[in-house]
């Protein structure tokens, strides 16, 4: 049985300044825990890991060095998205394994016989993503192309409904029904979407597609129905990843949280 064992991360919003915090969470300090968590802890290799976004917590030039120093740390190779608070310049200026050229961060790679395609939300909106007819053009082009048995993609922005107001109202793919409308025709080989941007681990299933994030790295939301149209930052929820196992019939995703450092409390 062919597959391949990937670690999902998102939202490590690593800022310039290494002792910003906010929302009670050192951004740096539980960048750093996760790390050392998946090179010692993980009872297997992976694959690679997959960051879906928000690597910087503003899109400043100053902010990446900082990052790409504590990311490259990580012992597998790392694949990113572009967030909403990303720069996708010097994300290609400063991180590894992403595309030359300049704008949008589109583009796909292939793990053995799996085939990745990454899309960049951020379109013309900041919390709320959408993706431009180009983009979609290509998305449709590429899965058309591929020969593969097994697709999976990857965006920042939150691609389904859930029921919680201020992130489908706030930070969801301004046109996702656009983007189902690519993507479900090839469900049967799609093994999932994943994303970040909501700060919190969430599944669900769209049109036959399964999609899910990983919580952040670092702060949660508060994410109930309840919750209403503010952003609400949980101070008690600890950083985490998802470790994502796929094969050319099944996806499987389970979750991990690692206690934040003790001094950022």
């Amino acid at each position: 049985m062919n597959s391949l064992r990937f670690i999902h991360i998102s939202d490590t919003h690593i800022a310039p300044i290494p002792d910003w915090e906010s929302y009670g969470h050192n951004a740096l300090d539980n960048a750093e825990t996760i790390i050392e968590y998946l090179n010692t802890q993980l009872p297997f290799e992976p694959d690679f890991v997959l960051h879906t976004g928000d690597v910087a917590f503003n899109p400043e030039e100053k902010a990446y060095p900082v990052a790409q120093k504590v990311l490259s740390k990580l012992k597998y190779p790392v694949y990113y998205v572009r967030g909403n608070h990303d720069h996708p310049d010097f994300m290609r200026r400063y991180l590894d394994n992403l595309p030359e050229g300049e704008g949008n961060l589109d583009y796909d790679f292939w793990i053995r016989d799996f085939h990745f395609v990454v899309l960049d939300t951020f379109g013309f909106t900041a919390t709320i993503g959408i993706l431009e007819d180009a983009q979609l053009e290509w998305l449709a082009s590429t899965l058309d192309g591929s020969a593969a048995e097994s697709i999976i993609l990857a965006v920042h922005h939150l691609p389904v409904i859930t029921g919680v107001e201020c992130l489908d109202e706030r930070m969801m793919i301004k046109n996702h029904g656009a983007l189902f409308d690519v993507v479900a025709p090839h469900r049967d080989r799609i093994r999932g979407m994943f994303f970040g941007h909501i700060h919190r681990q969430t599944q669900a299933i769209h049109r036959g597609i399964f999609c899910c994030s990983a919580a952040a790295v670092w702060f949660q939301l508060y994410n109930f129905p309840e919750s209403g149209l503010e952003f609400i930052g949980d101070p008690y929820g600890d950083p985490g990843f998802n470790m994502v196992t796929v094969t050319h019939e099944h996806c499987v995703v389970s979750s991990y949280t690692v206690p934040k450092p003790s001094h950022a409390e």
